[in-house]
């Protein structure tokens, strides 16, 4: 039985994402190209678009290129886009994740916002087409309950050090799966 990973309660940061993206063109600033992905490693076209709209009540994704042509896809065949910056991000459950490590665990990362107030909020999920989980301490308890080696490692380090990240750019909690995997493969 799997569980909702995401917490309800949450603010939808898809709108502060447009206006974003619409106080971007209005001041003139650079402007970043995007495009559409089918799957986290193939792209939907290889033209380049300006906007990309998640509709809520409609299970839609429409795109709106330089010249103001509007493109519908079912939001069922679009994995999320990649920016011209060379940023990932994935559409899942009404929430855009942007993907800021793959490998051994997949890290995403979210903006939060309450008011004026903005914090980075992270999650996880095994693959880059999988469930996305809230990366803290009680979550991962959870979805890891049956990995004695997490659960000790997730009793020694404080909720932090999970989304802390190394001089590598690895995030904690991919460290230590990483760490007992090799734990179970090597047989120790």
């Amino acid at each position: 039985m799997e569980r909702n990973p995401i917490n309800s309660t949450r603010i939808n940061r898809v709108a502060c994402l447009w206006g974003l993206l619409g106080l971007i063109g209005v001041t003139g600033c650079q402007r970043t190209t995007l495009q559409l992905l089918r799957s986290p490693d193939a792209n939907v076209g290889s033209a380049l678009i300006r906007t990309i709209r998640h509709r809520h009540h409609y299970p839609q994704v429409i795109t709106i290129d330089e010249a103001g042509h509007k493109q519908r896809f079912s939001a069922d065949s679009v994995w999320g886009y990649k920016t011209s910056d060379g940023e990932t991000y994935r559409l899942y459950d009404d929430t855009e994740y942007q993907v800021v490590q793959r490998k051994p665990l997949v890290i995403y990362q979210t903006e939060e916002w309450i008011g004026d107030s903005r914090w980075e909020a992270y999650y996880f999920g095994f693959s880059m087409d999988g469930a996305i989980y809230d990366l803290n301490k009680r979550t991962c308890r959870q979805v890891f309950q049956q990995n004695d080696c997490m659960l000790e490692l997730l009793n020694q380090l404080p909720n932090r050090q999970l989304t802390n990240t190394d001089g590598h750019g690895s995030y904690g909690l991919a460290n230590a799966y990483a760490y007992c995997q090799g734990k179970t493969l090597s047989g120790r």
